[in-house]
């Protein structure tokens, strides 16, 4: 399913960003900030992808994909 793969990628994304954030081991502020970024856009992602789940609708999950896509 693309969701599941936004989802990791998404995962991954963050993970990035801490690492290259904690790579001289500190934290500044924009980093900080650009974590809670990359947090909230996972949180957001997999809210969506498990409100479908429960839903047993995927057709949001489809279209949010397709729109994804175009805007690339």
């Amino acid at each position: 399913i693309p969701a599941t793969n936004q989802i990791v990628q998404e995962f991954a994304d963050l993970l990035a960003v801490i690492a290259a954030a904690a790579a001289d081991n500190q934290i500044t502020s924009a980093e900080s900030k650009q974590i809670r970024a990359r947090w909230e856009e996972l949180k957001t992602v997999t809210e969506g992808f498990v409100a479908c789940c429960e839903e047993g609708n995927f057709g949001p999950l489809k279209n949010g994909a397709a729109k994804r896509d175009a805007a690339k």
